[in-house]
């Protein structure tokens, strides 16, 4: 290289942070296109997954359907307890609408693979039943008396029906798999093991959850990565049987089936993570949950919690594991906790965290799926939900 005078050298250095603002400019405004190309295409899918959701809904729970094989004259269904034990209270919860984050991501996936996602819109709201029967059963555990700023099914329709409908949401969608005649036997087979796979993982992420904001385990004992792992069998199973769903459909082989799902489990990590940031403060997120703090009156374990147990002093450390411990209803006791949560740093911390593992499921996503206009806006997804305040 020839040599260069200090003012050449200066000139150069001036040069390359044009050159450099310029590439991040053009790839900011690319980002930006994606994001408003995402957001549009997911306005006009929205409208149909809700559509096939209520259709499917109808169609599961009808007489003819339901009809028993081996049950001849003398038996039948009391439609109007369908009406008042299925479909009324699945309607409540379903039409206080969501992100549909889920069906969306499994679209985009089988478009990713090749797939006309248009053709096989049942498959992909199968996550988001799934989903709102996890939902249900989640405001039972918790005694969370809101969900989406509306009172929760069981507040208004009643413990026993409410779990009864929640279980029953496990299964239901699953027979839009058994009785296509759309996909192969060996598509049906490899889709069911997989979602009965995840849906393992799920449970035993809630189950664990569950004995920690129970006290059923030491709370200082417990340690991030074993957090992430509940983060990543609860949130992550979800978004990872949506995507394979859309993997499967488009064709992918039983390896890139497998990575999709590590996937979708990153980036539902990334994405409860910053959920449990915007849970502590004014957002979208602690309005439709019931309020600043709710994880924190549930006692939940979460990411925040540890750190600022593990980085607090003595005193505030105490303080924190005891107002986690009683289930508080008093928001002077959730202020507190949010103010040894903040001072320790693990906002900072968890904000960080979130950001690491998008990046990971970044680098993951150029491994995997070729460039197309399906993959640009799940990149958009992701990087988008780094940001969100809802």
């Amino acid at each position: 290289m020839p040599y260069l005078d200090k003012h050449s050298k200066k000139a150069v250095s001036r040069t390359q942070v044009k050159d450099i603002s310029a590439a991040e400019q053009e790839e900011a405004s690319k980002l930006e296109a994606d994001v408003k190309a995402l957001s549009d295409w997911a306005k006009s899918e929205i409208g149909k997954i809700d559509m096939m959701l209520y259709t499917s809904l109808q169609r599961f729970t009808s007489q003819a359907y339901l009809a028993h094989p081996f049950m001849g004259a003398g038996y039948s269904y009391s439609e109007e307890g369908i009406e008042k034990g299925i479909r009324e209270p699945a309607t409540y919860i379903l039409k206080q609408g969501g992100k549909r984050l889920r069906p969306l991501a499994s679209l985009l996936t089988m478009e990713a693979f090749g797939a006309d996602s248009d053709k096989y819109l049942e498959f992909a709201i199968i996550p988001e039943v799934i989903h709102t029967g996890t939902l249900i059963h989640d405001d039972i555990e918790d005694n969370s008396k809101k969900r989406r700023n509306n009172l929760a099914v069981h507040v208004v329709y009643g413990e026993p029906l409410s779990i009864n409908l929640g279980s029953l949401m496990y299964f239901l969608p699953l027979n839009a798999i058994k009785d296509s005649k759309k996909i192969d036997e060996s598509v049906k087979y490899k889709m069911l093991s997989f979602i009965i796979d995840d849906m393992t993982h799920l449970g035993t992420g809630q189950s664990i959850d569950i004995a920690w904001h129970d006290q059923k385990v030491d709370i200082f004992s417990i340690k991030e990565e074993e957090i992430m792992g509940c983060l990543a069998n609860k949130t992550g199973a979800l978004l990872g049987i949506a995507m394979k769903i859309g993997a499967a459909i488009g064709g992918a082989d039983d390896q890139t089936i497998k990575k999709i799902g590590a996937l979708g489990a990153m980036f539902g990590t990334a994405f409860q993570l910053r959920d449990d940031v915007l849970n502590i403060v004014p957002s979208a997120v602690s309005e439709n949950k019931g309020g600043i703090g709710d994880d924190i009156k549930e006692g939940k374990m979460t990411v925040l919690a540890e750190y600022a147990l593990h980085h607090s002093s003595k005193e505030d450390a105490k303080e924190l594991a005891k107002i986690l411990s009683k289930h508080t209803s008093s928001n002077r006791d959730v202020q507190k906790a949010i103010g040894i949560i903040r001072r320790s740093g693990a906002v900072e911390y968890v904000e960080k965290l979130a950001k690491e593992k998008t990046e990971e499921t970044l680098k993951l996503l150029e491994e995997i799926i070729p460039e197309s206009d399906a993959k640009r806006k799940i990149r958009a997804m992701f990087i988008a939900n780094l940001n969100r305040k809802a």
